[in-house]
């Protein structure tokens, strides 16, 4: 654990590690799963909390001890990761500085690798929100129903934040992100997840076939609503109407 609070310390205070300790610290980190899952993971957030983090993270994957914690997180991927921490913005939360540490690895390796730091519910659904939906905010031109959807996430200004971070880590365009952010922002007051015009009762009284066919409807519809072609409840009954005749076979 001394090994990671050395980390800490170094990233918070600004201090050089000494050479003979920074070799110990190479040669034991191997030993580093020795302790708990949980107070590693207490001093990493903190390590990576810590608006110095690119110096944090970038000593974490140096030393070995973030490949012995988490055996994927090696090369030229893990070098990435450093750089896109370092381009966050100041205050972060946990999940938020996972996702950019692991921003170049596939979710399924990440959800894995973290296992050990026995995350609680709501931080590895963050996490997961965030790995899984890397690159979505590139297309700028995104239908309104799909801008709503994503907009309404609770963690949706954390994503902008890692995919801003993650562009400027690869030296790649930021302007899809920026033509977001300005669509994201007009839609300040008005809603983005309202509900359902219609729901599955009255879908199945309109003539709707009981079963996943209401499933379907119903998505299909709330796509409509949100894109606002359909915008009251006499509008969405026609649009079942003809929804109806286009899946009259199925």
């Amino acid at each position: 654990l001394r090994m990671l609070r050395a980390v800490r310390f170094s990233t918070r205070l600004g201090f050089r590690i000494e050479d003979h300790t920074w070799a110990a610290i190479g040669k034991l980190a191997k030993n580093i799963t020795k302790i708990s899952g949980e107070r590693i993971a207490m001093e990493m957030e903190t390590t990576l909390a810590d608006p110095n983090r690119r110096r944090g993270a970038g000593m974490l994957v140096e030393s070995g001890l973030a490949g012995a914690i988490f055996p994927v997180m090696h090369g030229r991927d893990a070098k990435l990761g450093i750089e896109v921490v370092g381009y966050l913005r100041k205050n972060v939360d946990f999940p938020l500085a996972l996702a950019g540490l692991f921003a170049a690895f596939s979710t399924d390796d990440v959800l894995k690798a973290v296992g050990v730091l026995k995350l609680s519910g709501a931080h590895r659904k963050h996490l997961k929100f965030l790995l899984e939906s890397r690159g979505r905010l590139l297309d700028a031109d995104m239908p309104l129903a799909q801008l709503k959807l994503i907009a309404g996430e609770p963690y949706f200004w954390d994503l902008y934040d890692l995919q801003w971070a993650i562009q400027k880590a690869s030296s790649a365009t930021v302007a899809p992100l920026a033509a977001i952010k300005r669509r994201a922002r007009q839609l300040k007051g008005r809603q983005l997840r309202p509900k359902p015009l219609l729901d599955g009762r009255q879908l199945i009284g309109l003539g709707v076939v009981p079963g996943p066919m209401v499933g379907l409807a119903s998505r299909e519809m709330y796509i409509a609503q949100l894109g606002e072609q359909i915008t009251d409840a006499r509008q969405a009954k026609q649009w079942v109407a003809d929804w109806l005749k286009k899946h009259r076979n199925l």
